[in-house]
């Protein structure tokens, strides 16, 4: 599946900023890839245990976001974050 970022933030940010947030996503929300685009929002879903893995999935990559020191890429890997705990959770 792809997580959608802002199209201007992603493209604002430097290859080695986008392929480190690429990378974050990528190991805690398997499959997953960073598509920039205008458009899309994932839509959250509750449901027990999966909900519980992907909160816990999401927390995780927002953590490892934190280590980024240009400020947009914290804030476009955080939404990327978010937006792969929302489609995870969206398939419980």
């Amino acid at each position: 599946m792809t997580i959608k970022v802002n199209k201007q933030d992603w493209n604002a940010l430097s290859a080695t900023e986008q392929n480190e947030i690429s990378s974050i996503i990528g190991a805690h929300f398997t499959g997953e890839t960073i598509e920039a685009t205008d458009d899309g929002t994932a839509i959250a879903d509750v449901g027990g245990f999966c909900t519980m893995i992907c909160n816990a999935a999401e927390a995780a990559a927002t953590a490892l976001c934190s280590r980024l020191t240009n400020p947009t890429a914290k804030q476009v890997c955080v939404v990327a974050a978010q937006a792969a705990g929302d489609l995870c959770r969206s398939k419980c």
